[in-house]
């Protein structure tokens, strides 16, 4: 991830955050232009409620193991992507144990 990449990610993650979609979304766009990483394109489109895409992009991390993967049990941001039925599996696909998901899902 290069700089640039990595400084629009957080700008349009903390726009997402602050309610302020329409900029998230510009910034979004530059970012997909750009190459941005996966993991960081997944958050901002999680934070934005678009959570298929989300899912797309984070499977797209998981491919390339790309990001902080071992942080999505802990990621902000990206709760409404646990209470999805394909959150299970996309941990599996990540390396997650099935008793570790099965225990981080009973503290949902």
């Amino acid at each position: 991830m290069s700089r640039e990449t990595d400084n629009l990610g957080y700008l349009a993650i903390a726009h997402a955050a602050a309610g302020h979609e329409a900029e998230a979304q510009v910034l979004l766009e530059e970012l997909l232009t750009l190459g941005g990483p996966p993991f960081t394109v997944a958050g901002i489109f999680a934070r934005l409620g678009d959570i298929d895409a989300a899912f797309d992009w984070l499977e797209r991390a998981v491919d390339a193991n790309q990001g902080p993967l071992a942080d999505l049990l802990v990621t902000p941001g990206i709760d409404a992507l646990r209470s999805d039925p394909r959150w299970p599996a996309l941990l599996l696909r990540a390396g997650f144990s099935e008793e570790l998901i099965a225990r981080a899902g009973s503290r949902s």
